[in-house]
């Protein structure tokens, strides 16, 4: 297993992953998405390779409020389900950790459904605060769900 940046060849990997990992489609226009991490040398996408096959990925991004850049980074990363219980999401959680503690953010944030246990359990082990919970506002099938939304504080 080895972590690489990203590129736009590996968008189709991690949707599949997303759509894998989460049981929804992806609402997430991904050229957009990976243009808006790559627009500063402070944020990036990153892939987890094992055998040449994109298994998992990881990204730090800007987090703003109300429009205003702020201190902080918003991360988000899937192992692939083929290869999780492998250690490889706290692999790739420690790194994206590394790069925001390098890149200077003050804090990191994260969110997870409130129903995936081993992410919520994942963003604890690493240092991670659980700030809030959403109602089930995710139209999920086969029922509603809700977002944990969690904060690391690097400086």
């Amino acid at each position: 297993m080895m972590i690489r940046q990203a590129t736009a060849a590996d968008l189709a990997a991690i949707t599949d992953i997303h759509r894998a990992t989460t049981g929804e489609p992806d609402p997430v226009d991904r050229p957009a998405w990976f243009a808006a991490h790559a627009a500063s040398d402070r944020y990036g996408v990153w892939v987890v390779i094992e055998h040449g096959q994109v298994q998992g990925y990881g990204a730090v991004g800007a987090y703003t409020l109300a429009n205003q850049p702020t201190t902080a980074a918003t991360i988000s990363y899937a192992v692939a389900p083929a290869v999780q219980g492998r250690g490889w999401g706290g692999e790739l959680l420690a790194f994206l950790v590394d790069w925001g503690t390098k890149m200077g953010f003050t804090h990191l944030m994260g969110q997870t459904m409130t129903a995936n246990l081993a992410s919520n359990h994942l963003l604890t082990q690493a240092g991670f605060v659980k700030w809030g919970q959403s109602p089930d506002l995710m139209p999920t099938t086969p029922r509603p769900t809700s977002m944990s939304y969690y904060a690391k504080v690097l400086k």
